[in-house]
């Protein structure tokens, strides 16, 4: 399984709370920022993930193997 970060908050979502439940079949993770107010984009650090939580939860996936990070736009777009 991969979890696109951005996506599941942008779904009102709780990547911690994911991760920790598939925990055991979580092998990638999509890393990548969401804001919910304009100019949008994919910073990771520049929207409302909790970076800290999130990779605390991935440290303990026994199978997580891989880490892609997703940058679309910046402010200096």
């Amino acid at each position: 399984m991969q979890l696109d970060v951005g996506h599941c908050v942008h779904a009102g979502g709780d990547p911690v709370e994911v991760i920790k439940k598939y925990s055991a079949r979580l092998v990638t993770m999509h890393i990548k920022d969401w804001k919910p107010t304009p100019p949008t984009g994919d910073i990771v650090g520049e929207g409302i993930v909790k970076w800290p939580d999130v990779l605390a939860a991935c440290a303990s996936c026994p199978n997580l193997q891989w880490y892609t990070i997703e940058e679309e736009m910046s402010r200096a777009a």
